[in-house]
C-alpha cells in the first residue's frame, strides 16, 4: 500500500498549546493554566469554573521563571519533547508547531498539522531525530491540551482531550518533518512513539 489515509483519526485544535500524553488516573489532576487561587487583579474573585465545591481560576500571567500553574512548570522545561514526572508517573509533552494534533492508534504517530493522506514513499525518506525515551505504565492513556484541564472540558463540553490506545512499555520518541508539496502543500510534524523492542517498525 503506497498511501495511508488519515480520514479515520480525530484532529484536536489546541491553539498552539503543547500536547500531553498522560495516564487516565492523573488526567483530572492536571490543571493547565488554572489555579485554586485568583490572580491579584481578579477584583470580584469570580471563579472560571467550580468542580466538587472547589473554585478554579485562570492564571493568565504566564511566568516560566517563577511558575505557579502546571502549564507554567511544563513550559519552563519543554523543548521539542519532554518526559515529565507528574505525581509518580512519566507523562510525555510535545511542543506545538501548528494548532492541530492527532493520534494514530495503528502506528503510534502523533501528527501536528492537518493532512489527509501519508505517502509511504515520502515517509520512508524522512530524517528522524531521536528526542527522548518515555515509559508507559498505565493501560489507559489520554491525549490532552496542556493549557487546559479535563475538569473544565467536561463541564463546558470542550473537545480538549481523547483516550488513546497504546501498550505499556518503554518507547523511543522520534521527530520528523513531513512535506508532500504535490498533495497537501503543508508541513506536517510527526512524532513517532517507537517500541524499544522494535525500533525500526516502519523503516
Amino acid at each position: 500500500m503506497e498511501k495511508y489515509s488519515l480520514q479515520h483519526i480525530q484532529w484536536l485544535d489546541f491553539s498552539g498549546s503543547p500536547l500531553l500524553l498522560i495516564p487516565e488516573r492523573l488526567k483530572e489532576n492536571w490543571l493547565g493554566i488554572y489555579h485554586t487561587e485568583p490572580e491579584p487583579d481578579n477584583i470580584d474573585k469570580t471563579p472560571d469554573f467550580t468542580f466538587k465545591g472547589q473554585n478554579y481560576f485562570v492564571n493568565s500571567e504566564f511566568d516560566f521563571d517563577n511558575p505557579i500553574t502546571d502549564y507554567d512548570r511544563l513550559c519552563q522545561k519543554l523543548e521539542l519533547a519532554l518526559t515529565y514526572s507528574f505525581e509518580g508517573e512519566e507523562i510525555l509533552a510535545l511542543d506545538a508547531f501548528f494548532d492541530t494534533f492527532a493520534w494514530d492508534d495503528e502506528h503510534y504517530f502523533v501528527f501536528n498539522g492537518v493532512i489527509s493522506t501519508i505517502d509511504w514513499k515520502v515517509f520512508k525518506k524522512l530524517e528522524w531525530l531521536s528526542l527522548c525515551q518515555w515509559t508507559v505504565q498505565s493501560k489507559s492513556v489520554y491525549l490532552i491540551n496542556s493549557c487546559c484541564t479535563p475538569l473544565e472540558a467536561d463541564i463546558s463540553n470542550h473537545i480538549d482531550y481523547q483516550k488513546i490506545r497504546i501498550k505499556s512499555g518503554t518507547y523511543q520518541i522520534e521527530f520528523a518533518e513531513y512535506e508532500d508539496k504535490y498533495i497537501t502543500r503543508i508541513l506536517l510534524i510527526i512524532t513517532y512513539c517507537v517500541p524499544m523492542f522494535d525500533s525500526h517498525l516502519m523503516r
